[in-house]
């Protein structure tokens, strides 16, 4: 069923060139920096609904830019109903042709260019409108890969089921080159790494598979969950491949369009995607992770870790418990991960119940 947009184009346009994000270090009114020692102040609403930006150095400069940012939240509240009620994009399905005529190159519409361009400018406020807009068309118009290189394509896959990894990365390399603008060959690169223990040239691949397939697509989705539990282990020179996205507020927004992307009633989702999805939205949310051993070492989350709520982390162990049900059924290696997301569950409500305890006990304190 194809999505109908609850918002019009000129809307998406005019949120697409709008300057509504901001970061930790600069306001958004008057783009003056903190002091040093001091933070800025986040508007209210941005962080009750854990949305990236919204900083200012005053209540002045906020209530003066009032204006201009509740535009932002209008467009938050209408993009998040249309993904409620539909779910993520799906492609339509393609017109049939008469076998002699040559099928005409249909464009995406406009819209869809603007939807994704959207969310590239939300996980990177640094990138301009018109840079986004560029790399979307450019997702877009690679989203379906040529005959030639499914061939390709289809030999690397034959080689890595065979056990011939060496090969099949070979042909995977062979078709990045042929075609590098396509984000088959790095997600099938990257594969092969992963099964390898290849870690760092593992991340690397599906990073670039992330920037070539369509923002907030289900591949694109699968491709960020991988990266983000490779980056997340204890190995060296993984801090080097950190992307703009790398940082506590990002990571809340990036985990939650991951798990948007991979409804399993929306789209034809495996339960092993879908169980990484949702571990990844556990982690980021209770900032608990679940066990990595590398070398002897549990892992322990690898960003600069925020304060969170006690909601929030009962929530991170209700995505870690709905990732240990869905692994009962995906397959190795995500099924043998079942024990690590119960264990991360049940340190999650405890967690949240002791944070509750110690918050309650501050208030009766400060009622005395």
């Amino acid at each position: 069923m194809a999505m109908q947009c609850s918002m019009d184009v000129a809307g998406l346009s005019g949120l697409l060139n709008a300057t509504v994000l901001s970061t930790a270090d600069r306001c958004l009114a008057c783009g003056a920096e903190p002091a040093a020692g001091e933070k800025l102040l986040k508007c209210r609403k941005c962080l009750d609904r854990q949305l990236p930006g919204g900083y200012y150095c005053s209540p002045a400069c906020q209530k003066a830019d009032w204006k201009n940012h509740k535009e932002w939240h209008r467009a938050q509240d209408m993009v998040s109903e249309r993904l409620n009620r539909d779910g993520p994009p799906v492609k339509q399905s393609p017109v049939e042709q008469s076998p002699v005529e040559q099928p005409p190159v249909e464009q995406p519409p406009v819209d869809q260019f603007l939807h994704h361009a959207y969310y590239i400018r939300l996980l990177d406020p640094s990138i301009s409108a018109s840079e986004a807009g560029s790399r979307a068309k450019c997702q877009l118009a690679h989203s379906k890969p040529p005959g030639d290189l499914v061939r390709l394509l289809n030999k690397a896959a034959a080689s890595r089921d065979q056990g011939d990894l060496s090969k099949a990365v070979r042909y995977f390399n062979k078709a990045i080159a042929h075609e590098p603008l396509s984000p088959y060959g790095y997600d099938g690169l990257a594969d092969v790494h992963a099964r390898a223990h290849n870690g760092l040239e593992a991340a690397t691949a599906y990073m670039q598979a992330m920037d070539r397939y369509p923002t907030c697509s289900m591949h694109w989705a699968k491709a960020a969950a991988s990266a983000f539990d490779i980056m997340n282990r204890p190995l060296k020179g993984v801090r080097n491949l950190h992307p703009s996205w790398w940082n506590d507020e990002s990571l809340k927004t990036l985990s939650s369009l991951v798990v948007q992307a991979t409804r399993p009633d929306e789209c034809n989702v495996s339960p092993s995607h879908r169980a990484s999805a949702l571990a990844m939205r556990g982690e980021v949310l209770s900032c608990i992770a679940p066990p990595r051993v590398v070398v002897g070492k549990v892992g322990l989350p690898q960003w600069t870790l925020g304060t969170r709520t006690p909601q929030e982390v009962r929530e991170g162990g209700e995505h870690y418990q709905a990732a240990a049900n869905t692994a009962s059924n995906a397959t190795f290696p995500v099924s043998a991960m079942k024990e690590g997301f119960v264990i991360a569950a049940l340190a999650c409500f405890k967690r949240s119940k002791e944070q509750e305890a110690a918050d309650a006990a501050a208030c009766s304190s400060a009622a005395e």
